[in-house]
């Protein structure tokens, strides 16, 4: 069964377009990539991402649900502020909405955000 980190990292391969950038944005080895979204691709009983000799791409359903999977991940985010509110804990983590240029090119480099913040990135204007 896939948890929260294989999820993560599903929508990560989605985002950066392979394996090898969702390897390197994440901090960790191809083969856990890999070994992540077989876990994932076996659980949900279908093909997410075609291989090719030329690289990965997403099916149809694999776009739809790394959409879905970055709404989870952002209300996993939410819950955990809220719950981190009622233990009277002051909690400052930000969402960040950039356009998908600047958080792949500029942004990650560029600041450090806090644990459990978020940067979105959306290819629709802000």
């Amino acid at each position: 069964m896939m948890d929260l980190d294989d999820l993560r990292t599903f929508v990560e391969v989605v985002e950066a377009g392979g394996i090898n950038k969702a390897a390197q944005r994440l901090g960790v080895a191809k083969s856990v990539v890999s070994r992540r979204i077989a876990r994932i691709e076996a659980d949900l009983g279908t093909q997410l991402i075609n291989r090719t000799p030329r690289g990965v791409g997403p099916t149809d359903a694999a776009r739809e649900f790394a959409e879905r999977g970055r709404r989870i991940l952002l209300d996993v985010a939410d819950a955990r502020r809220a719950v981190a509110a009622h233990a009277g804990g002051i909690v400052f983590m930000p969402r960040i909405r950039v356009w998908r240029l600047m958080c792949t090119t500029a942004i990650p480099p560029s600041i450090s955000l806090p644990a459990g913040s978020t940067l979105q990135c959306s290819a629709d204007r802000i």
